[in-house]
């Protein structure tokens, strides 16, 4: 038993019934994409096989307002979303969402971790220029060591102690 064969199409036709342009069609036939076309005369005709081994799809017969869309120069209206996407795109959104509170949490211990060193940074400092003044020399009298300004804090990178106070 035979399989009934599809119609061939004229370019023009081939065009209409894929929402292609025109030229797009001439520029698949050029590159042998159609390799069942046949020319009669001036025309050529393309199997639907063809068309559709080639990559293209063809809009249903009954759909008269994507026709006339694609007539009007508008693209045809796209295929409804796919509901695998969804539950994907759902679920990545869930992993950004938790990705995100994780990267809060960590620059707020990052922070503290700043401040901490900062504190202690100080105390050190304090407790060494406190040391440091009450030592007495080999001849027993006692120097006065006090700076007199303040001791100098580290130097830590005001852009980086800037981003984390915002953040928090």
């Amino acid at each position: 038993m035979a399989t009934p064969q599809r119609p061939k199409l004229s370019v023009a036709a081939a065009a209409r019934a894929t929402g292609a342009a025109r030229t797009t069609i001439q520029r698949a036939l050029k590159n042998g994409r159609f390799p069942n076309a046949v020319q009669n005369e001036n025309t050529w005709s393309i199997p639907v096989e063809d068309l559709i081994a080639a990559g293209f799809t063809l809009q249903q017969q009954g759909s008269s307002t994507n026709q006339q869309r694609s007539a009007a120069g508008a693209a045809p209206t796209p295929p409804p979303p796919d509901p695998t996407i969804a539950v994907e795109l759902a679920e990545l959104r869930k992993a950004l969402a938790v990705e995100q509170a994780r990267r809060e949490a960590a620059e707020a211990v990052a922070l503290e971790r700043l401040r901490t060193i900062e504190a202690q940074a100080a105390h050190l400092r304090m407790l060494e220029a406190s040391h440091s003044s009450l030592h007495p020399t080999s001849t027993g009298e006692v120097i006065d060591h006090t700076p007199a300004s303040p001791p100098e804090r580290p130097r830590t990178n005001h852009r980086v102690r800037t981003w984390l106070r915002n953040k928090l």
